[in-house]
């Protein structure tokens, strides 16, 4: 099982990289807490960011704060060359 610590240190680490990885790590591992954080792990980070049916489903779970959607809906909005 996974804690709150794991994610928060996971944060830290993002905190430190550049620009564009840092928003997607932060925004995953915020949505992989808010979506249900013992279900949802780094693991599905790369389903989570090449799914877009798998990114809906997550993004669309009821504890996800709306404060995380803007990020994702803008991401749904780049290009396959912007996300990478």
């Amino acid at each position: 099982m996974h804690g709150t610590d794991d994610l928060d240190d996971a944060l830290a680490v993002a905190a430190t990289s550049s620009p564009l990885p840092v928003d997607v790590t932060r925004a995953a591992l915020e949505l992989a807490r808010a979506a249900g954080g013992e279900r949802y792990t780094l693991v599905e980070l790369p389903e989570l960011l090449l799914n877009a049916r798998f990114r809906t489903f997550v993004v669309n779970q009821p504890t996800v704060p709306e404060v995380v959607r803007p990020f994702w809906m803008a991401y749904e909005a780049m290009s396959d060359a912007e996300r990478t």
